[in-house]
């Protein structure tokens, strides 16, 4: 992270700023424009697009994301195709089935949820599913250009659906358009700020951990109102306090982190660590926890005086799914005590929906239970304690050095491969926005953690793309592209000695597919012209 050298000033006042802007703009777009959904751009995945797919998934329930009645009534602009037909946009499913949206409707359907998209590519097929079910006149764009390295193609993305808006919207004015429904998150502060652009600070710049700045809570504010974004920041809060106030003995995302070393480097469960959740209310969760590890960790290199001299090498995976992978992994289980607690009553459905939660957590602890100890047998003469449920998060790892296998002599019934598999619990007491904020900045913690101990640096931010072996191909298929235009079509080779005239490392194979497609669409780009 860089270093300030002026102590008078509060790093953390920009960010403020930037987060009573966000309230009182969302708190204008929900109550007085009828923009309800939201369409988030930017350029590949990023771990800040799955935190907020994240909280979006696990706070569906909340009632933040119901159009209200009284916004229901919001006249909305009309498209250029229509004349006279008004048309909900969203129908009920016992009613006009057959019906399609239209973007010219004029009122929006009391009580539907709002609706979050992504759109990461250029790619016309990608754009058309991401937008076939939003109505440009009710869309918030919200383009996070936070990757300098990318900017170029988040800015060809913004530009696209700057069209789409434009095309089906009727309008005296584009301008009104651009300045109504579309904003700019960006690390790279403008000489002339407007009102819709939200700036992060250079020093908190890095993509992996800014899922509290303006580009995580900018669309969930709109979705959600801040009074859940409230919920979240002081989830968010209490496990700062904790990771910074709390001894390591007692500390959750230390004792995460060193769980995971030792799983890593001294049991040498290296290939992968699995983490999956027992609810459907968290399921987006593990994706977050993978592309938030595997950017911080994955592709950086280990530090001179960490643990690369030692049996692991570099850090482990973190892959997201119950199963199929093969190897030696560790599972990680997530859930959340009571995801029901904001469940509809009908009758006795509740009854049942506890019932069915109470089978859930006895499976999960089965399962840990399984994967440390091996046969059921074994837990007559082996117990193990469980966590109660509490705030922060309880959590519970059945270490492999507890289990049946390194107790009895390293056997378990017939085979060593019956037990001796390390798991992590990680339970919370219920679902709302203060717990996805605990379980968002544990890890944040968690990952700065093993950064820490391998020796990477978190904070490192590329400002030049790395070149890789995409990028050398292109470079290839331009030339070909040059060379068609003058020399006609390139003949085929198949020695691979001769086949990098047009990019090192390209083998005869790739050439001979890449000047096939070359030639087909040079033949595209005459037509055009």
């Amino acid at each position: 992270m860089p270093k300030h050298n002026n102590p008078t000033k509060n790093l953390l006042d920009p960010i403020h700023s930037e987060w009573r802007r966000i309230q009182s703009l969302s708190s204008e777009i929900r109550n007085n424009t009828s923009l309800v959904d939201v369409l988030v751009i930017s350029s590949g995945s990023t771990v800040v697009q799955a935190a907020i797919a994240f909280v979006y998934s696990a706070l569906s329930h909340d009632k933040g994301l119901e159009i209200s009645s009284s916004l229901s009534q919001h006249n909305i602009a009309e498209g250029k195709n229509n004349v006279e037909s008004i048309i909900q946009i969203v129908k009920t499913p016992f009613k006009n089935k057959d019906a399609q949206p239209n973007a010219g409707s004029s009122s929006i359907k009391s009580g539907r949820r709002r609706k979050l998209k992504f759109l990461n590519s250029t790619d016309p097929v990608a754009f058309r599913n991401v937008t076939s079910d939003l109505n440009p006149s009710t869309t918030c764009v919200v383009t996070l250009d936070i990757c300098q390295a990318r900017e170029e193609e988040c800015r060809a993305i913004t530009m696209m659906v700057r069209n789409w808006l434009i095309s089906n919207i009727s309008t005296a004015e584009t301008s009104n358009i651009v300045k109504k429904q579309m904003f700019h998150v960006t690390t790279t502060p403008k000489k002339r700020p407007n009102s819709n652009t939200f700036t992060i600070p250079n020093h908190s710049s890095n993509e992996s951990f800014t899922a509290f700045s303006a580009a995580g809570l900018l669309p969930l504010s709109v979705l959600f109102g801040w009074d859940v974004i409230s919920e979240l920041l002081s989830g968010a809060h209490s496990m700062d306090c904790h990771f910074v106030e709390t001894t390591p003995r007692h500390n959750i995302p230390i004792l995460l982190g060193l769980v995971d070393i030792w799983n890593d480097v001294f049991m040498g469960y290296h290939t992968a660590r699995v983490v999956t959740c027992y609810d459907g209310i968290l399921g987006s969760y593990p994706r977050y926890v993978s592309l938030l590890e595997n950017t911080v960790l994955g592709g950086a290199n280990v530090g001179d005086w960490s643990l690369k001299n030692v049996k692991c090498s570099k850090p482990t995976p973190v892959m997201e799914g119950a199963s199929g992978y093969s190897g030696r992994v560790c599972t990680e289980f997530v859930t959340a005590f009571d995801p029901i607690h904001n469940a509809i009553t009908y009758g006795n459905i509740m009854v049942d929906a506890i019932k069915s939660n109470d089978e859930r957590i006895c499976s999960m602890l089965q399962q840990a239970d399984t994967l440390a100890f091996g046969n059921p047998e074994v837990l007559n003469n082996h117990s193990m304690g469980v966590s109660s449920p509490g705030s922060p998060p309880a959590i519970q790892s059945c270490d492999s050095m507890l289990s049946a296998g390194s107790a009895v002599n390293g056997t378990v019934g017939n085979s060593t491969t019956d037990s001796n598999h390390p798991s992590t619990l990680i339970l919370c007491g219920k679902c709302d926005g203060f717990s996805c904020g605990q379980l968002i900045a544990i890890a944040e913690h968690r990952a700065l953690v093993k950064a820490w101990l391998w020796g990477i640096d978190p904070f490192h931010v590329s400002k030049k793309p790395a070149i890789s072996k995409t990028d050398v191909l292109m470079d290839g298929l331009a030339q070909m592209y040059h060379n068609s235009s003058l020399q006609g079509t390139p003949e085929e080779c198949d020695d691979d000695t001769k086949a990098d005239t047009y990019g090192v490392g390209m083998t005869g194979s790739t050439r001979n597919l890449l000047k096939h497609y070359s030639v087909r669409m040079q033949r595209v780009k005459n037509q055009l012209n």
